[in-house]
């Protein structure tokens, strides 16, 4: 072609035309080569691997066989033994939503609170970690850091065995008492058998301990929790969606509809579970609801500028379908 460029090699040099100076080259050996030629091919295919929560549904899953789905329902109960004596409750932090310190046992700090609270979330994520991890995890000064340690000891108080929940860190590592947790625990060791093979109880459990989005009023201030907010928000996506397509085959209405509300506490805007609220009002028969919520969805998909997932879209062609010959039946009879 008339409009091509030619570059012509000349020993380590390259020159161009119309140029007066030649290029020297900057080569790539092998070891750069293969990670860049790896580099290209994982970022350019579309090939996803399943969440760490979300068991491989084949025949052969070793899991299925301890976890079996059979005749599940939202009504099943586990036995459960006797209740121990009752304790003390131990400190919670809570995350499913608006941030906050529960069952502290001593005072709470009378400046610094929100940071306290912050640094207990990220020791509950980085547990045996050093002054100097702390420090360039939460991007702070040591003296900073060593006030608000000190506010946050005295916050949580001792624990009924005598030990302090955060103890001092004489060993170099910080860790919390065993017995501070958080409803993320909590809700991630439900369904930590995989979202997709948890029984129906355990899901309802986990459910209803989310309160909002994620992180609801700190996560901006928060830059280092953001992949712990998207694996919270993703994961009680999942169980909602779950939850939801267990209960409508089973008619439990009211259930489904109450897991599609938890999980747009936490994700208002998610494609999943709008696409399961046109598939609930297309099963109750509500035209005028179902068309409402296509509507708001395919905006906000245009909005973004992004087409909606292939499964998303089957689902509500299906339902409005299913809705629609519904409809001719009952005008034939």
């Amino acid at each position: 072609r008339e409009d091509e460029t030619r570059i012509q090699v000349e020993s380590t040099r390259l020159s161009l035309p119309g140029m007066a100076s030649p290029l020297l080259p900057h080569l790539i050996h092998a070891p750069a080569r293969r990670a860049l030629v790896e580099l290209f091919a994982a970022t350019g295919s579309s090939q996803t691997d399943p969440a760490p929560w979300w068991v491989n549904d084949e025949p052969d899953a070793p899991v299925r066989a301890l976890l079996p789905l059979s005749h599940t329902t939202a009504a099943e109960t586990i036995p459960m033994p006797e209740p121990p004596t009752p304790e003390p409750p131990s400190p919670q932090l809570l995350l499913l939503g608006d941030v906050e310190l529960r069952n502290a046992a001593g005072p709470p700090p009378t400046r610094a609170t929100m940071q306290c609270i912050e640094y207990c979330a990220w020791l509950l994520q980085h547990p045996g970690s050093s002054s100097i991890q702390m420090q360039q995890g939460l991007l702070i000064a040591e003296t900073t850091r060593r006030s608000n340690m000190s506010r946050l000891r005295t916050w949580l108080g001792t624990a009924p065995d005598g030990q302090r929940y955060l103890p001092d860190a004489y060993s170099g590592r910080i860790e919390l008492h065993p017995q501070v947790s958080s409803d993320w625990e909590r809700f991630d060791a439900l369904v930590s058998g995989g979202v997709n093979l948890a029984r129906t109880p355990l899901l309802t459990e986990a459910l209803g301990l989310v309160r909002g989005q994620p992180l609801q009023d700190v996560s901006f201030q928060w830059p280092w929790a953001e992949d712990l907010r998207t694996t919270m928000e993703a994961t009680i996506v999942d169980v909602a969606c779950v939850l939801f397509d267990r209960c409508l085959a089973q008619h439990d209405l009211e259930t489904a509809q109450w897991a599609l509300s938890q999980g747009r506490l936490a994700a208002p805007f998610d494609e999943n579970l709008a696409s399961r609220s046109v598939q609930y009002w297309a099963h109750l028969g509500n035209r005028q609801k179902a068309d409402d919520e296509v509507l708001a969805l395919t905006r906000a998909a245009r909005s973004a500028g992004r087409d909606l997932q292939r499964e998303t879209v089957a689902r509500i062609q299906h339902a409005l379908h299913s809705m629609s010959t519904a409809h001719r039946r009952s005008l034939a009879q």
